[in-house]
């Protein structure tokens, strides 16, 4: 999945829950993902404000 809204929405619900089964937690906050791809033919996606940096 590479649609940050579709991983919101589908993945951060059932995350949450399982680590709230695994670890007992009342409440779990999820503050960041990152999707990564290996594609190595695949074009660069043009990002705004999460573009990873670049090699030094």
């Amino acid at each position: 999945m590479e649609d940050d809204k579709q991983v919101r929405l589908h993945y951060y619900p059932e995350t949450e829950a399982l680590l709230k089964q695994q670890t007992g937690a009342v409440k779990v906050v999820i503050f960041d993902h990152t999707i990564r791809v290996d594609d190595p033919g695949r074009k660069p996606v043009a990002c705004a404000s999460r573009c990873p940096l670049p090699p030094r």
